[in-house]
Protein backbone atom coordinates (compact mmCIF):
# COMPACT_ATOMS: atom_id res chain seq x y z
CA UNK A 1 0.00 0.00 0.00
CA UNK A 2 1.51 3.68 -1.14
CA UNK A 3 1.62 6.18 1.68
CA UNK A 4 -0.32 8.45 1.89
CA UNK A 5 1.13 12.28 -0.08
CA UNK A 6 -0.64 15.22 0.21
CA UNK A 7 -1.30 17.10 -3.39
CA UNK A 8 1.34 19.87 -4.10
CA UNK A 9 -1.05 22.70 -4.14
CA UNK A 10 -2.17 21.46 -0.41
CA UNK A 11 1.97 20.99 0.90
CA UNK A 12 2.70 24.15 3.52
CA UNK A 13 5.15 26.67 1.68
CA UNK A 14 9.18 26.19 2.62
CA UNK A 15 9.87 28.96 5.51
CA UNK A 16 12.01 31.88 3.66
CA UNK A 17 12.20 33.71 6.96
CA UNK A 18 16.10 33.56 7.24
CA UNK A 19 16.68 35.52 4.16
CA UNK A 20 15.45 38.15 6.96
CA UNK A 21 18.31 37.76 9.16
CA UNK A 22 20.87 37.67 6.24
CA UNK A 23 20.23 40.26 4.40
CA UNK A 24 20.18 42.53 7.78
CA UNK A 25 23.37 40.92 8.48
CA UNK A 26 24.53 42.19 5.31
CA UNK A 27 23.40 45.43 5.62
CA UNK A 28 25.03 46.03 8.79
CA UNK A 29 28.60 45.17 7.34
CA UNK A 30 27.85 47.35 4.43
CA UNK A 31 27.38 49.82 6.73
CA UNK A 32 30.50 49.11 9.20
CA UNK A 33 32.61 49.43 5.88
CA UNK A 34 31.32 52.45 4.72
CA UNK A 35 31.99 54.50 8.05
CA UNK A 36 35.55 52.72 7.90
CA UNK A 37 36.29 54.20 5.05
CA UNK A 38 34.66 57.36 5.75
CA UNK A 39 36.72 57.59 8.96
CA UNK A 40 39.64 56.71 7.34
CA UNK A 41 42.72 58.76 4.90
CA UNK A 42 43.08 56.73 1.94
CA UNK A 43 46.45 56.91 0.31
CA UNK A 44 45.70 56.59 -3.30
CA UNK A 45 49.01 55.37 -4.42
CA UNK A 46 48.69 52.60 -1.62
CA UNK A 47 45.19 51.62 -2.67
CA UNK A 48 46.49 51.41 -6.41
CA UNK A 49 49.36 48.75 -5.04
CA UNK A 50 46.35 47.09 -3.55
CA UNK A 51 44.41 46.46 -6.12
CA UNK A 52 47.52 45.25 -8.50
CA UNK A 53 48.10 43.19 -6.10
CA UNK A 54 44.66 41.67 -5.42
CA UNK A 55 44.12 41.52 -9.40
CA UNK A 56 47.49 39.77 -9.65
CA UNK A 57 46.74 37.32 -7.06
CA UNK A 58 43.57 36.50 -9.01
CA UNK A 59 45.64 36.55 -12.40
CA UNK A 60 43.28 39.14 -13.57
CA UNK A 61 45.99 41.54 -13.70
CA UNK A 62 46.16 44.15 -16.70
CA UNK A 63 49.10 44.56 -19.57
CA UNK A 64 51.25 46.97 -18.27
CA UNK A 65 50.51 47.17 -15.06
CA UNK A 66 53.06 46.23 -11.76
CA UNK A 67 52.99 45.28 -8.34
CA UNK A 68 55.47 46.41 -6.10
CA UNK A 69 57.87 44.34 -5.01
CA UNK A 70 59.75 45.50 -1.21
CA UNK A 71 62.88 43.45 0.44
CA UNK A 72 61.82 43.38 3.97
CA UNK A 73 64.25 44.72 6.17
CA UNK A 74 66.08 42.47 8.81
CA UNK A 75 65.01 42.49 12.43
CA UNK A 76 66.48 45.21 13.95
CA UNK A 77 69.07 44.48 16.86
CA UNK A 78 67.64 44.21 20.37
CA UNK A 79 70.32 46.15 21.92
CA UNK A 80 71.01 49.24 20.30
CA UNK A 81 74.53 50.75 19.70
CA UNK A 82 75.72 53.22 22.53
CA UNK A 83 77.14 56.28 21.76
CA UNK A 84 80.34 55.63 23.56
CA UNK A 85 81.99 52.66 24.71
CA UNK A 86 82.64 51.25 27.86
CA UNK A 87 85.99 53.20 27.88
CA UNK A 88 84.43 56.45 27.38
CA UNK A 89 85.22 56.49 23.26
CA UNK A 90 83.12 58.07 20.97
CA UNK A 91 82.54 56.45 17.27
CA UNK A 92 84.11 57.24 14.60
CA UNK A 93 81.70 59.85 13.52
CA UNK A 94 81.71 61.61 16.32
CA UNK A 95 85.78 61.36 17.15
CA UNK A 96 87.42 64.64 16.46
CA UNK A 97 90.43 63.92 16.72
CA UNK A 98 90.60 60.57 14.32
CA UNK A 99 89.12 63.50 11.77
CA UNK A 100 91.58 65.78 12.44
CA UNK A 101 94.06 63.32 12.01
CA UNK A 102 92.92 61.76 9.04
CA UNK A 103 92.39 64.98 7.60
CA UNK A 104 96.47 65.99 8.07
CA UNK A 105 97.69 62.77 6.46
CA UNK A 106 95.50 62.98 3.32
CA UNK A 107 96.74 66.49 3.03
CA UNK A 108 100.32 65.70 2.93
CA UNK A 109 101.96 64.32 -0.79
CA UNK A 110 102.35 60.89 -1.06
CA UNK A 111 99.54 60.10 1.65
CA UNK A 112 95.93 58.98 0.92
CA UNK A 113 93.22 58.37 2.99
CA UNK A 114 89.90 56.01 2.13
CA UNK A 115 87.00 56.05 4.81
CA UNK A 116 85.11 53.13 4.60
CA UNK A 117 81.33 52.47 6.73
CA UNK A 118 83.87 49.59 8.62
CA UNK A 119 87.48 50.11 8.06
CA UNK A 120 90.08 53.32 7.22
CA UNK A 121 92.87 52.60 4.67
CA UNK A 122 95.85 54.61 4.93
CA UNK A 123 97.99 54.38 1.67
CA UNK A 124 101.88 56.29 1.71
CA UNK A 125 104.38 56.01 -1.29
CA UNK A 126 107.31 53.94 -1.07
CA UNK A 127 109.47 56.94 -1.17
CA UNK A 128 107.97 58.09 2.00
CA UNK A 129 109.82 55.49 3.52
CA UNK A 130 112.10 53.39 2.03
CA UNK A 131 115.10 53.62 -0.54
CA UNK A 132 114.28 51.88 -3.80
CA UNK A 133 114.64 48.04 -3.46
CA UNK A 134 115.31 48.61 0.53
CA UNK A 135 112.60 47.31 3.17
CA UNK A 136 114.33 48.82 6.52
CA UNK A 137 112.03 52.51 7.38
CA UNK A 138 114.49 55.66 6.84
CA UNK A 139 113.82 58.22 9.49
CA UNK A 140 112.25 60.73 7.11
CA UNK A 141 109.48 58.66 7.52
CA UNK A 142 108.90 58.01 10.89
CA UNK A 143 106.97 61.25 11.18
CA UNK A 144 104.13 59.92 8.88
CA UNK A 145 103.92 56.66 10.91
CA UNK A 146 103.61 58.53 14.18
CA UNK A 147 100.63 59.81 13.20
CA UNK A 148 99.53 56.75 12.21
CA UNK A 149 100.16 55.40 15.45
CA UNK A 150 97.91 57.83 17.10
CA UNK A 151 95.33 57.11 14.42
CA UNK A 152 95.53 52.99 15.63
CA UNK A 153 95.33 54.38 19.11
CA UNK A 154 92.21 56.37 18.89
CA UNK A 155 90.51 53.32 17.09
CA UNK A 156 91.28 51.02 19.05
CA UNK A 157 91.13 48.44 16.21
CA UNK A 158 92.73 45.77 14.21
CA UNK A 159 95.26 47.10 11.95
CA UNK A 160 96.35 44.64 8.55
CA UNK A 161 100.01 46.26 7.24
CA UNK A 162 99.93 45.33 3.50
CA UNK A 163 103.05 45.71 1.31
CA UNK A 164 103.21 46.25 -2.78
CA UNK A 165 105.08 47.05 -5.22
CA UNK A 166 105.53 47.36 -9.37
CA UNK A 167 106.07 44.39 -11.26
CA UNK A 168 110.38 45.27 -11.75
CA UNK A 169 112.10 42.47 -10.19
CA UNK A 170 114.35 44.14 -7.35
CA UNK A 171 118.36 44.26 -7.50
CA UNK A 172 119.11 42.67 -4.80
CA UNK A 173 120.29 39.33 -3.17
CA UNK A 174 118.85 40.43 0.14
CA UNK A 175 114.98 40.46 -1.77
CA UNK A 176 115.22 38.17 -4.92
CA UNK A 177 111.34 38.77 -5.42
CA UNK A 178 108.86 41.46 -4.77
CA UNK A 179 107.17 38.83 -2.24
CA UNK A 180 109.82 38.93 -0.13
CA UNK A 181 110.54 42.82 -0.08
CA UNK A 182 106.83 43.87 0.13
CA UNK A 183 106.27 41.15 2.97
CA UNK A 184 109.84 42.54 4.39
CA UNK A 185 108.59 46.50 4.25
CA UNK A 186 104.56 45.42 5.70
CA UNK A 187 106.81 43.50 8.63
CA UNK A 188 109.06 46.36 10.06
CA UNK A 189 106.27 48.92 9.82
CA UNK A 190 104.71 46.54 12.08
CA UNK A 191 107.59 46.40 14.12
CA UNK A 192 107.47 50.04 14.24
CA UNK A 193 104.24 50.24 15.21
CA UNK A 194 105.06 48.32 18.72
CA UNK A 195 108.68 49.28 19.36
CA UNK A 196 108.19 52.82 18.67
CA UNK A 197 104.14 53.09 18.99
CA UNK A 198 103.57 51.33 21.62
CA UNK A 199 100.98 49.56 19.95
CA UNK A 200 99.33 45.98 20.93
CA UNK A 201 101.60 42.89 18.94
CA UNK A 202 97.64 41.25 19.10
CA UNK A 203 95.80 43.51 16.89
CA UNK A 204 98.87 44.04 14.19
CA UNK A 205 99.10 41.90 10.88
CA UNK A 206 101.84 41.68 8.21
CA UNK A 207 101.20 40.51 4.21
CA UNK A 208 103.27 40.96 1.02
CA UNK A 209 101.12 41.20 -2.41
CA UNK A 210 104.15 42.05 -4.11
CA UNK A 211 102.61 43.38 -7.73
CA UNK A 212 99.85 41.20 -7.37
CA UNK A 213 97.40 44.21 -6.61
CA UNK A 214 98.31 47.08 -8.58
CA UNK A 215 96.47 50.27 -8.39
CA UNK A 216 97.48 51.32 -11.98
CA UNK A 217 98.92 48.92 -14.70
CA UNK A 218 102.38 48.61 -15.01
CA UNK A 219 102.73 50.27 -18.30
CA UNK A 220 104.76 53.96 -17.25
CA UNK A 221 106.80 55.31 -14.29
CA UNK A 222 104.15 57.44 -12.94
CA UNK A 223 102.20 53.83 -12.77
CA UNK A 224 105.09 52.03 -11.39
CA UNK A 225 105.79 54.41 -8.62
CA UNK A 226 102.13 54.55 -7.54
CA UNK A 227 102.05 51.20 -7.24
CA UNK A 228 104.99 50.95 -4.42
CA UNK A 229 103.13 52.12 -1.65
CA UNK A 230 102.49 50.37 1.92
CA UNK A 231 98.95 50.40 2.70
CA UNK A 232 97.45 50.45 6.89
CA UNK A 233 93.82 49.19 7.27
CA UNK A 234 92.55 49.78 10.14
CA UNK A 235 89.24 47.69 10.73
CA UNK A 236 86.81 49.14 13.27
CA UNK A 237 84.20 47.46 15.47
CA UNK A 238 87.03 44.80 16.05
CA UNK A 239 88.17 45.67 19.85
CA UNK A 240 91.36 44.90 21.34
CA UNK A 241 90.98 44.12 24.99
CA UNK A 242 92.43 46.00 27.81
Amino acid sequence: MKPFKAPADEQPPASSSWLTTFNDMITLLLVFFVLMFTMSSIDIQKMKNFCNELQSALGVLKPGSHTPVEVVHPQMPLVATPSEDAAGNKPLADNESVARILNALDSQSGIQAHVYKRSIKIALDERLLFQSGQAIVEPAGYPFLDQVVLLVKALKGRVRIEGHTDNVPPRSRRYPSNWELSTARAVNVVKYFIDQGGVAPQVLSAVGYGDAKPIYPNDAPAHRAANRRVEIIMIMGEHRSA
